[in-house]
C-alpha cells in the first residue's frame, strides 16, 4: 500500500523553466550589477554565469555531490575579472535567492491539491537546490508548508538526485518502507531513475515540460544530464499529464492507501 507522497518542486510542484531561469539572472543583473559594475554588459554577466554553471555541474555529473554555490559565485566574478569583497558577495549571494523566491509562484491550483492529498498520504519534497530557501521560502509565503512532513534539499544533505542515498534517506525520515512511497518528478534522470533505483515507485510528470522535453524514444538521450544506462533509459514507468492526475495514476499503477 502507498502511505506517502514525495514530490519534486521545481517543474513538479512550481513551474520554473529555462525562461524563467534566465529571467531571475537578468534581473539579478538588474539589481547588482548595474548598481555596482555598470561597465559589465549583461550578455557578458549571462556568459560567465552559464560558464561557471557547466563547469559546476560538469563535475556533479562524476560525483552527484552537491555543488557549491559559493564556488559558482566565485568563478563567475574572476571570470568577469572582478575583484572579490566579502560584502558584495554576501549580497550577491542574497539577491540570487531573494530573486528566484519571488519568480517561483504556485499554480493556482495546488493548496487545493495539497489539502487534499494530505488528508491520504504523508507528503514530502525531495529536490536539488542551491539553497534550502528556494524551497522552503515559497511554501511559507504560500501557505504551503504544513502539507510537507519533510523537505529534503540537496543544499542540506550533499548529495543530490540520482543518489539513491537521498530519496532512501527521505523514506527513513518518514519511517516507511521505499515500497510504500511514491515519487513525482519531471526529470527522466535525476527523479526517476533515481527514485526507481533507490526502490520508490516513481510516476513521471509531463505537465510543465514542452513537447520535446517530454520522455520519448528520440528525446530521451537528449533529456539526460546524469550517465544512465539503456536499461534505465527504457524502463516502465507511469506518466501524469497533470498533477491532478497524481491520484489516479497511483490507484491504476501502485494501489490505494489503506
Amino acid at each position: 500500500m502507498i502511505k506517502a507522497i514525495y514530490f519534486d518542486f521545481f517543474n513538479t510542484l512550481y513551474p520554473y523553466d529555462s525562461e524563467r531561469f534566465l529571467q531571475s539572472l537578468s534581473e539579478i543583473y538588474d539589481i547588482f550589477f548595474k548598481k555596482y559594475y555598470k561597465d559589465i554588459k549583461k550578455e557578458d554577466f549571462l556568459d560567465a554565469y552559464y560558464y561557471a554553471l557547466e563547469k559546476q555541474m560538469s563535475e556533479v555529473e562524476k560525483t552527484l555531490l552537491e555543488p557549491d554555490l559559493k564556488k559558482r559565485f566565485l568563478d563567475l566574478i574572476s571570470f568577469l575579472n572582478i575583484e572579490y569583497k566579502e560584502e558584495k558577495f554576501i549580497e550577491l549571494w542574497n539577491i540570487y535567492e531573494d530573486v528566484i523566491v519571488k519568480n517561483t509562484q504556485a499554480p493556482n491550483f495546488l493548496k487545493d491539491f495539497l489539502n487534499s492529498l494530505n488528508m491520504k498520504y504523508k507528503l514530502g519534497i525531495i529536490s536539488n537546490v542551491r539553497t534550502t530557501g528556494q524551497v522552503i521560502r515559497p511554501l511559507q509565503r504560500d501557505g504551503l508548508l504544513k502539507y510537507f512532513s519533510i523537505v529534503v534539499t540537496s543544499s542540506d544533505e550533499g548529495i543530490v538526485k540520482p543518489n539513491k542515498d537521498i530519496f532512501q534517506r527521505g523514506v527513513r525520515r518518514l519511517k516507511l518502507r521505499e515500497s510504500e512511497v511514491v515519487f513525482v518528478g519531471d526529470q527522466w534522470d535525476a527523479d526517476i531513475i533515481g527514485s526507481y533505483n533507490a526502490g520508490l515507485k516513481p510516476i513521471y510528470l509531463l505537465q510543465w515540460l514542452k513537447p520535446v522535453e517530454q520522455k520519448k524514444p528520440g528525446y530521451r538521450k537528449w533529456l539526460n544530464d546524469f550517465s544512465i544506462s539503456e536499461e534505465e533509459r527504457d524502463i516502465d514507468v507511469p506518466e501524469a499529464d497533470h498533477l491532478l492526475n497524481v491520484p489516479d495514476v497511483i490507484r491504476e499503477y501502485y494501489g490505494d492507501s489503506e
